[in-house]
């Protein structure tokens, strides 16, 4: 994110730091802030980047408005400093802002679809190398995250499994053995002297008994103690395991799901763009007029693979468009005259 905000800096889209690096950390704070409420809220994506990408905006808009707000809430004074709404002061903080939440999940398809149609009618200042080099960054990344390979991904699936579990480290007991030669001597002891017979009198007969009864029973309590201690102890491991399997199963369940649907946009996309077939209007497209052919390809094609789509698909509906008849990447048509052209051709 500096990174970026410091390429818009020396772009010229932001002024008035005068070299206040404090200034520029209350940016960054900001940013994070507007980042975190896109994440949050996914449809605020395209108003936050259609913002960000017009240097005509109106003050008014909504996402500057969102945007000068978080910025007041790290930089009380702002106002002091830009008596007037910093327009591209705050354009800056909402394409920092898209450029971390395209992080999560199929954001960075929403950016990209929504941006790259719209550049082209956009006049763009020095801030352009810039843009640009985002919408490649954006294209990249919701292409890789629309293709899945699922080897690997079963591999990291096992993987996650052995990462998350902790290594138990049993109570261990230290092995209670019979003191023999202890034992002897307290038996001795009890013993007494023997009488002329060479026997001992029964009281310290009795009181070597107790001694070695004890010492048995010393020995069971602690090996009952440690048997009961590992059990509860495998019991926690194995309770910790079955949540790790389960949550790792979800997992793996998710992407055989993401991997399928992958596989069957380009499957569909495949044959739509072989067959040049409309499934609406149930006839080839080389039948109906240029213009009306381009809208409805775009329709068809949408209907055929999961959204948001992957960059290719972009790519190969421009490339199907062309090989119409009358069609080619050379024929370039203003908006205006393709308003024209479908409003002639519709009837």
């Amino acid at each position: 994110m500096t990174d970026l905000l410091t390429d818009l800096l020396n772009a010229g889209l932001i002024d008035k730091l005068d070299g206040n690096d404090d200034r520029f950390t209350k940016m960054e704070k900001a940013t994070e802030a507007v980042a975190q409420e896109l994440r949050d809220q996914p449809p605020l994506l395209i108003r936050a980047i259609l913002a960000a990408l017009d240097p005509d905006i109106p003050a008014d808009d909504l996402a500057l408005v969102q945007a000068e707000q978080a910025l007041i809430n790290e930089w009380k004074s702002m106002r002091s400093v830009h008596t007037d709404r910093p327009v591209n002061l705050l354009r800056a903080i909402l394409l920092a802002a898209c450029k971390l939440a395209a992080e999560d999940g199929d954001n960075a398809a929403i950016l990209w679809l929504t941006a790259t149609d719209m550049l082209p009618m956009l006049r763009l200042g020095k801030e352009e190398n810039v843009v640009s080099q985002i919408l490649k960054g954006w294209a990249t990344y919701s292409e890789g995250n629309a293709v899945i390979d699922s080897a690997i991904s079963a591999e990291n699936s096992l993987q996650e499994i052995f990462d998350k579990l902790t290594s138990i480290e049993f109570t261990t007991f230290s092995s209670q053995e019979l003191d023999q030669d202890s034992l002897h001597e307290q038996i001795e002891s009890a013993a007494g002297s023997r009488n002329q017979y060479g026997t001992v009198n029964f009281d310290n007969f009795i009181a070597t008994q107790n001694l070695t009864a004890n010492e048995l029973v010393r020995l069971s309590s602690t090996f009952s103690k440690s048997q009961i201690e590992t059990s509860e102890q495998v019991q926690e491991y194995l309770a910790e395991l079955t949540e790790i399997l389960k949550a790792t199963s979800t997992s793996q369940q998710e992407r055989i799901l993401k991997t399928a649907q992958t596989e069957q946009t380009r499957l569909n996309a495949l044959w739509w763009s072989e067959a040049l077939y409309s499934p609406s209007l149930t006839r080839s497209y080389r039948e109906l007029p240029q213009t009306i052919a381009t809208v409805v390809m775009a329709i068809d094609l949408l209907n055929e693979v999961s959204k948001p789509t992957p960059a290719s698909v972009g790519y190969l509906l421009a490339e199907v468009v062309n090989r119409l008849p009358e069609a080619g990447f050379d024929r370039k048509l203003t908006l205006q005259d393709l308003l024209v052209a479908l409003a002639k051709d519709r009837t």
